[in-house]
C-alpha cells in the first residue's frame, strides 16, 4: 500500500502576503501541520512572487526549513487547465 498525501489549508493570516514575517508565520505553521500528520515533506504552494520570498527565507534558514519543498508550477499549471476547461 502506497503511502497517501494529505492537502490541508492553512488559517487566515490577517497580515499582507508580501511582509517576510507573514511568509515566516505561514511556513513555520505548514511545517507543524505537516509534523502532525507525519508526513516527511512540507510542499508550500504559492504564486510566483512570494515563491521568490518562500525561496529567500529557505536560503536563509537552511536548516529550519530543510523539508520545506516551494512550488510555483502547480499553481501555474492549475490556472492552465482552468483556461483550457472554459474554452
Amino acid at each position: 500500500m502506497q503511502n497517501a498525501t494529505i492537502a490541508m489549508y492553512l488559517p487566515l493570516i490577517d497580515k499582507p502576503p508580501t511582509d517576510y514575517s507573514t511568509m515566516m508565520t505561514a511556513l513555520v505553521e505548514a511545517i507543524r501541520l505537516t509534523e502532525e500528520t507525519c508526513q516527511p515533506y512540507t510542499v508550500f504552494t504559492c504564486d510566483q512572487q512570494l515563491y521568490k520570498m518562500v525561496v529567500d527565507i529557505k536560503l536563509t534558514y537552511s536548516e529550519k526549513f530543510l523539508n520545506v519543498i516551494p512550488d510555483v508550477e502547480v499553481c501555474i499549471f492549475s490556472c492552465l487547465l482552468l483556461e483550457v476547461l472554459a474554452v
